[in-house]
């Protein structure tokens, strides 16, 4: 409850009185006379004495007022800039920070310098703002100029949480990172960590300490997971309770790493990228894999999905179920597990379902596997560009003969040969990302092949194609022979007269030496 002292204080600050303005704002900002600490009502009344020319209000606002309580920054600077010039050091770094971060307009590179060499000064004075910002200047950058993450060492140190909580970032980063990553494959071994980044996870695991276990506050799931993983990474038993604290908390990431320590020596060596032989291994425990892997695919986790199926196609675990493992596997490729799509595509080729595999490999393709893209290229090739002869013959033919037009058109996009574009059927070639060119029932020599469709206007052709060609029915008897005659009959009297006058098709080329005549 506010004193009868202060009351008579706020009636006059009301009125307008520096000093007494002054002494309210001195009142909210330590908390005294019964008034609540309030640091965005301390800075209203400093800030109003301040404007009726209260120096000892300018320098207040400067030490004691944090940025995040200043709202009108245009209307701080005066005030700053005054307390600057009565020897200040935070009013400079205040006023620093605001400039780099363009609060007063675009800066020019000796502006920047200017800005770093006042923070730097006032961070070899102690300022907290200015050692922070110093600090997280090199952390965005990526480059630690002139030492500057050695101020937040220094901020860190006299227990500023919000150095700490930077350098708990930074170093996480320098160990490496996160341990789980899109697509993971168990077992396969990450590059060994270097000594550096080791060293680097022990001073976050300490600031990690020091911040969390300071505040005594709960942790919250992510942070849970980070203690954990740098514990993992420096090889220290407790690592798997903090996991399971983790896992417990909703971290579905938790869940899938401990499932992969519970695999054995040689998975954690593949999770965390460190050297076989380190001083303590995790027991292994095929159940407790599945478990946890199990609870996190339930949580989405795609990779988690993809271990379920291996951890089920293990020759010594006496608890395997195959069929488990198999929908676990179609669960990873639908979450977009890029081997999971690859492994079903490799079971699609083994029934002789060319359709289904392409799909998959599709998909594998799109999470940046090379062998899905090369396997692609082999089973359905792509055409690179239309053949520009055979796109003018197509539109030279057009008024003609639309239907022998059209199969011109998709025999340029899809580089097909003579039998293949007369007698294709485009309704039932269209398998959606592939066309399947099979004309076996009428032309037995042909192979069927497969085709991708790999852009707009491959698809509008042969969309015009399925249109133009709805009546088709793949059971009509067809005369090859004859289809042929008439089509040559017609391409020769249109490359003769209006094609030949404009030079647009080379005779020699469609008759001779192009492999679709």
């Amino acid at each position: 409850m506010a004193s009868r002292k202060i009351l008579k204080v706020m009636h006059s600050a009301r009125q307008g009185d520096a000093a007494a303005q002054l002494e309210l704002g001195r009142c909210y900002l330590d908390g005294a006379e019964g008034l609540g600490r309030n640091l965005p009502t301390a800075y209203r009344w400093l800030s109003a004495a301040a404007d009726q020319g209260c120096d000892e209000a300018a320098c207040l606002i400067a030490d004691a007022i944090p940025l995040a309580a200043i709202d009108n920054p245009a209307r701080a600077r005066w005030h700053l800039q005054r307390a600057c010039a009565l020897g200040s050091v935070a009013a400079g770094s205040k006023l620093a920070r605001w400039q780099l971060d363009g609060l007063f307009g675009p800066l020019a590179g000796e502006d920047i310098a200017r800005c770093r060499d006042v923070l730097r000064s006032a961070a070899e004075q102690g300022d907290v703002l200015a050692q922070l910002t110093l600090g997280a200047l090199a952390l965005d950058s990526g480059s630690d100029n002139g030492n500057d993450i050695a101020w937040l060492e220094q901020a860190a140190q006299r227990g500023e949480n919000e150095a700490m909580l930077r350098l708990i970032d930074y170093y996480w980063q320098c160990a490496g990172g996160e341990l789980w990553t899109p697509g993971q494959v168990p077992g396969i071994s990450r590059q060994a960590r270097p000594a550096a980044a080791i060293a680097a996870a022990e001073k976050a695991l300490a600031w990690h300490r020091a911040s969390w276990d300071k505040t005594r506050q709960t942790l919250p799931g992510e942070e849970i997971l980070r203690r954990a993983s740098l514990l993992l990474l420096l090889r220290q038993k407790d690592a798997g309770k903090w996991l399971e604290k983790a896992a417990d908390a909703g971290e579905a990431r938790a869940a899938y790493i401990l499932g992969l320590i519970n695999l054995g020596p040689s998975y954690v060596d593949g999770l965390i990228g460190h050297e076989a032989g380190a001083a303590y291994r995790f027991p292994r425990s095929y159940k407790q894999a599945e478990s946890w892997l199990t609870r996190a695919a339930d949580m989405q986790i795609a990779e988690a999905s993809f271990a379920v199926w291996m951890v089920n196609n293990f020759r010594n675990y006496t608890l395997k179920d195959p069929a488990k493992g198999a929908r676990h596997l179609v669960r990873a490729a639908q979450m977009g597990h890029g081997e999971a799509c690859w492994l079903l595509a490799k079971g699609h080729l083994a029934k002789d379902n060319g359709q289904e595999a392409i799909r998959w490999l599709e998909r594998a393709a799109r999470q940046g596997l090379d062998k899905a893209e090369r396997k692609l290229d082999e089973l359905a090739p792509r055409v690179a560009a239309p053949d520009s002869h055979l796109l003018a013959l197509s539109q030279a033919l057009e008024n003609e003969d639309s239907s022998l037009s059209v199969r011109l058109e998709l025999a340029a996009h899809f580089a097909l040969k003579e039998a293949e574009y007369l007698l294709i059927d485009p309704n039932i070639a269209d398998l959606g990302d592939v066309i399947c060119v099979d004309i076996r029932r009428h032309y037995r020599k042909s192979k069927v092949r497969l085709i991708r469709i790999t852009d707009a206007s491959q698809r509008q052709a042969l969309d015009r194609a399925k249109h133009l060609l709805a009546s088709l029915s793949s059971a009509d008897e067809v005369d090859y022979q004859s289809l042929k005659r008439r089509a040559q009959g017609k391409i020769a009297r249109v490359c003769g007269g209006s094609l030949r006058r404009q030079r647009t098709v080379n005779l020699d080329f469609v008759w001779g030496t192009s492999p679709y005549f």
